[in-house]
This record gives C-alpha cells, structure tokens and sequence, in this order.
C-alpha cells in the first residue's frame, strides 16, 4: 500500500530531520511510543485490544542542504517500508514522505488500512513538523 506525500515545514532541515527519527513530539491517539537507540515501538490501546507497532530507523543520511532516511516496520501488526527525504528550503524545509505499509496477520484490511495509515500520518507528521 503506497501513499506519498509533501509537507512544507518552517523548520529547518536538521530539527525536521530530528524530529523524525526520534520518539519526541509523536503524538497519536491512544499511542505511547518509547525508544531505545534505533528501535521505537508505539504501543496503542483503545480498550482490550492492544497493539504494538515496532519500527527501526535503519538508516539517515544528512548532508548539508538535504537528508534522507528509511524507517523499517517490523511488525506483528504493520510490516513495510517508510522513506523520507528533507531538503531545506528559505525559511524552513519540505519533507516528502514514501510510506509501503501492510497488515501483517490481517492482510484482508489493507484496504482499510491504506486509508487510516494515509490520513494518519498526514496528520501526525504536519503537527510533528509545525
């Protein structure tokens, strides 16, 4: 499931880039997120169903007017790919953001899940990155 998308930040590229790649700042509903050196989970909760969401930053390339990144979803629930790049910009930086994201066990609501994932984190990001 692709989604892409660009958001244009007054931050500059390497608090941006910071940001990202660290657990500070996330902030999803019903979602805690904890991080120990390249390894985040983010565990959400609403009631009895509990689930975590564990993801490697596996690599962050900054250069001096540019970045990029990729972040690894290990599962159980979500598996795929996230890839980000950051470039600076006067007054601030643009963020596009490549996300290949699928249900693990329950690959029959990746339809749904597309769709969540997108809108989420859309939002997430944009307050993230403002």
């Amino acid at each position: 499931m692709m989604a892409r998308f660009t958001i244009r930040s007054p931050l500059d590229m390497q608090e941006a880039v910071r940001r990202i790649v660290t657990a500070e700042g996330h902030r999803v509903p019903f979602t805690t997120v904890k991080r120990d050196g390249r390894r985040i989970v983010a565990t959400t909760t609403v009631g009895p169903i509990r689930f975590d969401d564990t993801m490697v930053i596996a690599d962050v390339d900054v250069r001096e007017d540019h970045a990029r990144g990729t972040i690894i979803k290990e599962g159980p629930v979500l598996l795929g790919t996230i890839r980000f790049a950051v470039t600076a910009t006067e007054g601030g930086c643009v963020v596009g953001w490549d996300q290949n994201i699928r249900g693990g066990r329950w690959s029959i609501l990746n339809p749904l899940l597309r769709a969540v994932m997108f809108a989420g984190y859309r939002i997430s990001l944009g307050a993230l990155l403002r």
